[in-house]
């Protein structure tokens, strides 16, 4: 859930900055390079959240859509970094927030096993 939390304003954050730094810093001849390791950064949370939540995910469905989400955040967030592929920039939101949504499902699914294993 953390991870998510982070990612998400990691998300919402990004672009916000993009515009913003490039002009307060363009005086100073720096760049906004960091700000792409960063995606590295939230790649590894994200990765071991979702190494966690495959562990103790109880529908196979979930643990499939979290792995498959990840590697496609991963292949985006990627390919906007080294790869020649053409993709609209909004396409990495879409596994990024399918991720968000698998967590919090998992996150509910394993709430309701706990209480049917305590009755």
């Amino acid at each position: 859930m953390f991870s998510s939390v982070l990612c998400i304003i990691h998300c919402f954050a990004t672009p916000l900055l993009l515009t913003v730094l490039p002009i307060s810093m363009a005086a100073q001849g720096e760049g906004h390079s960091w700000w792409t390791w960063l995606d590295f950064f939230f790649l590894i949370i994200s990765g071991i959240a979702v190494f966690w939540a495959v562990q103790r995910s109880p529908k196979l469905w979930l643990r499939a859509g979290m792995v498959i989400s990840l590697f496609m955040l991963c292949f985006f967030i990627l390919n906007e970094r080294f790869g020649s592929i053409e993709f609209p920039f909004d396409m990495v939101y879409l596994p990024a927030f399918t991720l968000i949504v698998l967590h919090l499902l998992n996150r509910r699914y394993d709430r309701n096993n706990a209480k049917v294993v305590t009755k």
